[in-house]
């Protein structure tokens, strides 16, 4: 009898665990806007780890597109859809397409991970089984100097992506 009262209580703990253990997949593509430069900026990719850690420390499965530049909107239109595919094709949930608008022009310092160097930074939240666009938004980072103040203000932008997720 005894013996029977454990397995209950532990095929009750597993159905439990399994009804958590559901875990949303992402996928997150940055798309880097620069008349400028032709090169990827650094910051580029710390946006794209920052959401990585952010989100696999949510509790989600994270992956990643490789970041790209995208001179146009038609460009936009070719890597996300280019995005959404991968996305599917590794049974993601959800793809994440952050735009990163940079303006370097009066930089004096235009390949560091400044703040200053970063005009805007847009996202779009996609549900990747029916292709709809669940949430976008836009957002000027505040004015500051350092690649910790990136970290921040990206962690910060995390947070807002992540609740049109949940």
């Amino acid at each position: 009898m005894r013996t029977l009262k454990k397995y209950h209580v532990l095929v009750a703990l597993l159905a439990f665990m399994c009804v958590y253990a559901q875990a949303s997949v992402v996928s997150i593509q940055v798309l880097q806007h620069d008349s400028l430069d032709k090169n990827i900026h650094s910051t580029s990719f710390l946006i794209e780890d920052t959401l990585m850690d952010y989100f696999f420390d949510a509790g989600c499965i994270a992956s990643s597109m490789p970041a790209a530049i995208s001179p146009d909107s038609k460009s936009d239109a070719k890597f996300e859809k280019e995005a959404l595919l991968g996305a599917e094709e590794g049974f993601c949930n959800y793809l994440i397409v952050v735009y990163a608008d940079y303006d370097t022009s009066e930089s004096r310092n235009p390949t560091a991970d400044l703040l200053s160097n970063i005009a805007s930074v847009s996202w779009k939240v996609i549900n990747v089984r029916d292709g709809e666009t669940i949430s976008s938004g836009r957002r000027k980072p505040p004015v500051q100097q350092s690649s910790k103040d990136v970290v921040t203000f990206i962690r910060e932008l995390a947070v807002t992506i992540a609740a049109a997720i949940r």
